[in-house]
């Protein structure tokens, strides 16, 4: 019966330490932190592209299709993150996150169907010929508590397939880290 309990705990353990492994090497945070970091003002060159943060800053309303500016949820603090972007390939995807300390947004939700068009771009995609520069631009929703531990954004670009529309995981991409500092505070 005692070596059972011995047993128990031994199995009990591992499946622990399994666990622990498991998320922490699952989650974005370690993914993130495992790309290359392009500093400030450089820029990050690619087989598929090559791209430049060009903006952080704080925004304290984002310009409304219907009127009156769309403000942040109570305790939040909208960001607007601009990267140029040069597509070496027809058919350039991109996807983007802001990304600080362990964490990774991902679009502004509370007002992404009254935002501006004008502030939101994507990559080229099929429209832009090849060595054409476009600027890409997101707007983040991100709690004011958190402005500090802003590090850059998270660009991920691949090329698309005939059908393609969005940027799919599975296939082969190239991924950075473009650092930048925060402004308009």
């Amino acid at each position: 019966m005692k070596r059972w309990f011995i047993v128990g705990w031994v199995a009990l353990g591992v499946i622990a330490v399994a666990w622990v492994l498991i998320i922490r090497f699952s989650s974005a945070a370690w993914a993130v932190e495992n790309l290359p970091r392009v500093p400030e003002s450089q820029t990050w060159d690619t087989r598929l592209a090559q791209a430049q943060l060009t903006q952080m800053m704080v925004l304290e309303g984002v310009p409304s299709t219907w009127g009156d500016p769309t403000l942040p949820v109570e305790g939040a603090t909208f960001v607007l993150v601009t990267v140029d972007v040069t597509n070496r390939v027809e058919g350039l995807l991109c996807d983007l996150s802001l990304i600080g300390d362990g964490r990774e947004w991902y679009m502004a939700v509370s007002a992404a169907s009254n935002i501006d068009e004008s502030y939101l771009t994507s990559c080229p995609g099929d429209d832009v010929p090849s060595t054409q520069t476009i600027t890409l631009g997101r707007i983040f929703e991100v709690p004011t508590s958190l402005l500090d531990e802003l590090e850059g954004v998270h660009l991920g670009v691949a090329q698309a397939s005939d059908k393609d529309t969005f940027l799919d995981f599975n296939r082969p991409q190239e991924e950075a880290v473009l650092t930048g500092v925060l402004s308009g505070r």
